[in-house]
């Protein structure tokens, strides 16, 4: 495992800063391991929103949120390097997931090795399969698909997809086949994603998430509740938020740094 040291601090950070907002929790759904990871609790917001540009425009990446932390977990290696800016005035967590076979000499990269992975862009979209899943209060199953597999599906060519399920609609597949920088949208929050493959070396997958925050302090709350995961089995439908259960939302759009 390789370990940035500035994403360590991040890290040893936000265990600390947690508990002065409990009733906000925190963002700890991406990569953990017993040396460190990444995740965000809403002090991080709060200092942010501190220096807020008054005019429209990018700014420079914000320190605060930058981080680089690498791990290995059997024969795939996993990057996430993380970085935010204002874009118009709206906070904007940028994060760059980067995921390859450790020795590329051996094998080539096939799509069921990514979503076989538990990989996960936002509280709502993962690799996790919900389509046998049972509600506690009833025998019917839930046939709830995952965009994310369907979006890596569609930045693989067809020959390397084996083994993974057809989309329920084909019009966002072939609009993602034919457009390389092809943005999908979480239904239910503020996120946006792209997915590329790379084919050098034996293939890279770089997935590539905007998690927006707003542009007012209420709304940072606001989209910050969304973009928190919360499943369990004592919570009902109004406190569940996860892949299992969410809902639909309507959204503001917002613009992406690299649109800017």
């Amino acid at each position: 495992m390789d370990i940035v040291d500035h994403w360590l601090s991040f890290s040893n950070a936000t265990s600390q800063e947690v508990n002065t907002a409990p009733d906000l929790a925190s963002i700890d759904y991406w990569p953990q391991t017993p040396s460190g990871g990444y995740s965000l609790v809403w002090e991080h917001i709060l200092e942010a929103f501190k220096s807020q540009p008054s005019s429209p425009g990018l700014s420079p990446p914000i320190q605060l949120f930058q981080g680089d932390f690498t791990f290995n977990k059997n024969f795939m290696s996993y990057r996430l390097s993380s970085s935010a800016q204002w874009v118009d005035r709206n906070l904007v967590l940028t994060q760059e997931h980067r995921l390859r076979i450790s020795n590329s000499q051996t094998r080539t990269l096939q799509a069921t090795h990514i979503t076989s992975l538990p990989f996960r862009v936002c509280a709502h979209l993962s690799t996790t399969d919900v389509s046998t899943i049972r509600t506690s209060r009833s025998n019917k199953s839930l046939t709830k698909s995952s965009l994310l597999i369907f979006a890596i599906a569609a930045a693989f060519p067809p020959h390397l997809r084996k083994g993974l399920p057809q989309p329920d609609t084909s019009l966002q597949l072939e609009d993602a086949e034919t457009k390389s920088n092809f943005i999908w949208r979480c239904k239910s929050c503020a996120t946006k994603y792209r997915v590329r493959y790379e084919g050098r070396n034996g293939g890279e997958v770089v997935v590539t998430a905007w998690h927006c925050f707003g542009k007012e302090l209420w709304k940072a709350q606001q989209f910050w509740t969304y973009l928190v995961r919360r499943e369990g089995p004592t919570l009902g439908p109004a406190k569940r938020n996860s892949e299992y259960y969410s809902v639909s939302r309507s959204l503001p759009d917002f613009k992406i740094p690299e649109s800017t």
